[in-house]
């Protein structure tokens, strides 16, 4: 089954890559949503249970980068509002449990299609490839039905890349707001066995005073919320110097970094990450963020 299930995957990727330098270019956030949204305007059922598997690269595997575009594709999906979608670490829970060591290729056979379907309650699961190209890296999902294997839909998209030569994650992955003098970007939340480390830019756009965050940073993950266990602030030019608090130039940036402990135990999605600072001009400002998943 493995060579025959290669070669299929191996000809749907050659189709939707061939035409990928004619087609457009586009940020991962901006990609991923457009495929969320073909994805919802397809044939698949109002309400149908999905199940992301983490998305291979051209050798074969999943890396970072797989990992990280199934979890926020998930969320992306939720956003839609037509479908349920199960959380990755229920995922890997059931796939541990079933022992499957090629999880994409046989979660699909039927022979073990019907106990990830009662175990899961997934009525599709998604699956990707991963193409990397010299200037960009194209994307193939695949919606295959839990009982037979059938493609039931599919999206392709091209992702560019940066100066870096890495894809380009876009603002909407690093989110941005603004108040009382201050430019707060979450860009970075990752898991730590249970607990979750978020990291976040703080950018002051005063006179040179000292900035802040304040304890009611937080976290709320279904309906309860979690304060930061630890905060740290960093001045990005002088690596090393840590503190609670810096003094920061005007139009100077430092790094922040909070800790919140034990929060996944039943989502990998934080419905809100709330940061309070205190600015230099002695102002009190909260920043929120909705729907911000954790990578790993």
């Amino acid at each position: 089954m493995r060579a025959s299930w290669s070669i299929f995957s191996g000809l749907i990727l050659v189709l939707a890559v061939a035409p990928g330098a004619a087609r457009a270019q586009v940020s991962v956030p901006t990609g991923l949503r457009t495929v969320a949204e073909r994805l919802a305007d397809s044939r698949l059922p109002s309400g149908a249970t999905l199940a992301v598997l983490a998305f291979r690269n051209d050798g074969g595997r999943t890396d970072e980068f797989g990992r990280f575009l199934a979890d926020t594709l998930s969320t992306q999906l939720i956003e839609t509002g037509r479908f349920q979608v199960v959380e990755r670490s229920r995922i890997d829970s059931i796939l541990e449990e079933l022992r499957l060591g090629d999880e994409e290729e046989q979660v699909v056979d039927p022979k073990f299609a019907a106990r990830f379907r009662g175990l899961s309650g997934a009525e599709y699961v998604i699956v990707g490839s991963l193409f990397y190209a010299r200037d960009h890296v194209a994307l193939n999902v695949r919606v295959l039905h839990t009982l037979t294997g059938a493609a039931r839909a599919g999206s392709s998209v091209t992702f560019r890349l940066g100066a870096d030569g890495k894809p380009e994650r876009g603002d909407e992955m690093s989110r941005t707001q603004s108040t009382a003098g201050v430019n707060l970007t979450l860009r970075n939340c990752q898991a730590f066995n249970l607990d979750v480390l978020c990291i976040a830019d703080l950018t002051w756009t005063g006179p040179t005073g000292r900035l802040a965050v304040l304890p009611g940073t937080s976290v709320g993950v279904l309906g309860a919320r979690t304060a930061a266990e630890s905060l740290t602030l960093q001045d990005v030019s002088v690596p090393g110097r840590v503190n609670a608090s810096f003094v920061v130039p005007q139009n100077g940036t430092v790094v922040a970094a909070a800790r919140f402990p034990r929060v996944l135990r039943t989502s990998r999605i934080l419905d809100s990450v709330v940061f309070r600072v205190q600015t230099p001009s002695g102002e009190t400002a909260a920043f929120e963020f909705l729907r911000v998943a954790v990578g790993r």
